[in-house]
């Protein structure tokens, strides 16, 4: 939409054009080609494909399209294109992006080409969040980027921002490296807001069939006071089955002030075998909020009933329990010991009747 006044002053001329293939085309090719730009810098976010952007509803962005209107544009622009781009698969565009001979088009992704990207607690827990928040306190570009790859690491590590700097379509090079730190937009001055620090937070621990643990924060300091702090739970396996899918829920909990400047709360569905990522964050009066700390929970145990360990309580398991109960072989079913596992429902070490029993009560929602 372009009826917004995102500027405060009364007049709703903030947005040039609605986002649209023909706008966008028009803002490259005639805009900025007439403007006689020394440097074009061009911010993408939205749902991503492999080679495509979601413009608008049903508006496709093809990469090569794209590709082909930047050439336009620079075979007569002196400068570079510096882009960023943050989506499922943005990576896809940097093979497709390459510029003409002897000019300059640098890429910044904030994802694989076959990963999906972040958007969880409504954007706060996201590549752009993260950049733009460093940018406008007044960072270096290349800091920026830096702090929000490191920040989607901690909260989904599945999610690898990339840059092709040397435009030679092979992302993350030392060259692309160097090259980023010699990009700079605006004045990067700091500005006098701060984030919030945190001294300590709960160590990593291990948990062998409970479901719940502590976290906490200690020493949470901010000049202008702390909102809010809240930690972000990224369980075992919680990618989404197609990359094509931002992630944009993941289990949130707040961590209340119980004094001593201390903050803490529980998390109770520690429920699946394997290593919970946790990032635990701190907002202040400002809206400012800091980069993840990093922890986590490793769960050995797994969920009650799940004897073929896939994270699911399924008719499957209610056959492999109905199996080892008539001592038929099970070896191309059951994917680890059974008791190590969790799949022993009632403690007894084996897996029998009462096992089968709960697992089809758990299926039919009893």
């Amino acid at each position: 939409a372009t009826d917004f006044d995102l500027d405060g002053n009364g007049v709703l001329d903030d947005v040039d054009a609605a986002a649209s293939n023909t706008n966008l085309q028009y803002a490259i090719e005639t805009w900025a080609a007439a403007a006689d730009t020394q440097e074009l810098f061009i911010y993408m976010v939205d749902h991503g494909g492999s080679g495509t952007f979601r413009m608008a509803g049903f508006e496709i962005l093809e990469a090569t399209k794209l590709d082909g209107w930047l050439d336009t544009l620079q075979t007569a622009m002196t400068g570079r294109v510096i882009m960023i781009y943050d989506a499922c698969r943005s990576g896809s565009f940097i093979p497709l992006l390459t510029p003409p001979a002897g000019k300059e088009r640098l890429i910044f992704a904030s994802a694989g080409p076959d990963e999906e990207s972040i958007f969880a607690a409504q954007g706060r827990i996201s590549f752009s969040y993260i950049f733009w928040a460093e940018f406008f306190n007044g960072n270096p570009f290349y800091e920026c980027f830096k702090r929000a790859a490191q920040g989607v690491g901690i909260a989904y590590s599945t999610q690898m921002p990339q840059i092709d700097c040397n435009m030679n379509g092979v992302p993350n090079e030392t060259e692309d490296i160097t090259k980023a730190q010699t990009v700079h937009i605006g004045l990067e001055k700091l500005s006098a807001g701060d984030f919030p620090l945190i001294e300590t937070i709960s160590e990593p621990q291990t948990l062998n069939g409970e479901t719940s643990a502590v976290l906490f924060a200690q020493n949470v300091v901010d000049a202008d006071g702390i909102a809010r702090v809240w930690a972000v739970i990224t369980p075992p396996a919680s990618g989404t089955i197609d990359p094509d899918d931002p992630v944009t829920e993941l289990p949130i909990i707040d961590l209340v002030d119980v004094g001593g400047g201390r903050y803490e709360g529980v998390y109770d569905h520690f429920i699946l075998k394997g290593e919970y990522d946790i990032g635990i964050y701190a907002t202040d009066h400002q809206g400012m909020t800091c980069n993840p700390y990093p922890t986590s929970v490793i769960q050995l145990k797994g969920l009650k009933g799940d004897l073929n360990e896939d994270n699911l309580v399924t008719l499957t398991d209610a056959v492999i329990a109905l199996k080892v109960l008539s001592g038929m072989d099970t070896a191309d079913l059951l994917q680890t010991d059974y008791i190590t596992s969790g799949a022993d429902v009632n403690g007894d070490d084996i897996v029998g009747l009462s096992e089968a029993v709960y697992i089809l009560r758990y299926v039919s929602e009893l």
